[in-house]
């Protein structure tokens, strides 16, 4: 079985597997992002998207234990499993493969992101529908269910939407001590240079943005108004 980030020449083929096959479709990421592929005997068997954390999460925080000005210097520590993908027909005939490829990348990414943006990860996070799923290969792949979301998801237009039901928190640590990592007074030495990452910039971007977008929205729904006055 062979995982690996996907290669720039197949970027736009496994956009179009995940948003021909996933349920959520091929995600919009902000951010920094690994796109995986997973191979066996030459034959893709699985995708999966790694991207930056969720922002604000009550419940996440709340486990975590880390203070507001602590979670924004070390967000940058948390990336989150934004899609996974078994794909039909080729992953089907191995039990528990989800699981089994859900520990290569936890064995794996750390480094991966090390060598890509510089530093490495200490904490998993993904969102699991409890209405359609209950997160078994997460749960033998040693990921725990930390909270749920509060039924709101990110867009584009309207900043924050409700969303159709609140999603599972599961987590999952890196390394044993990564929980206490995050919410301690200081950082190891290690990793003390990188709690001054500035892991807000591309959501300020997305930000701004999103200002700029909702400042459209509304300047076209008042001269349409006026229109028809």
């Amino acid at each position: 079985m062979n995982v690996r980030p996907i290669r720039p020449e197949e970027e736009e083929e496994w956009n179009r597997w995940m948003q021909g096959r996933h349920p959520l479709g091929n995600p919009q990421i902000a951010g920094h992002c690994i796109k995986y592929i997973v191979e066996r005997r030459g034959k893709a068997v699985a995708l999966a998207c790694f991207s930056a954390c969720a922002y604000h999460l009550a419940d996440r925080d709340r486990w975590i234990g880390w203070t507001p000005e602590q979670a924004s210097q070390r967000r940058h520590l948390v990336v989150q499993n934004s899609r996974f993908l078994i794909l039909p027909h080729e992953g089907d005939n191995r039990r528990n493969l989800a699981s089994y490829i859900l520990g290569q990348f936890a064995r794996r990414l750390s480094d991966d992101w090390l060598e890509r943006f510089g530093h490495p990860i200490l904490l998993f996070e993904t969102f699991v529908d409890p209405a359609y799923y209950r997160g078994t290969c997460y749960k033998a792949s040693g990921w725990t269910v930390v909270g749920r979301t509060r039924g709101f998801r990110r867009d584009t237009r309207n900043f924050y939407c409700q969303d159709s039901t609140p999603k599972d928190i599961w987590v999952r640590c890196l390394r044993p001590d990564a929980r206490e990592i995050l919410k301690s007074p200081e950082l190891p030495e290690n990793l003390a240079c990188l709690g001054a990452v500035p892991c807000t910039c591309n959501m300020l971007y997305v930000n701004m943005l999103n200002i700029i977008n909702r400042y459209k929205y509304l300047l076209k729904r008042f001269f349409s108004v006026k229109k028809m006055i």
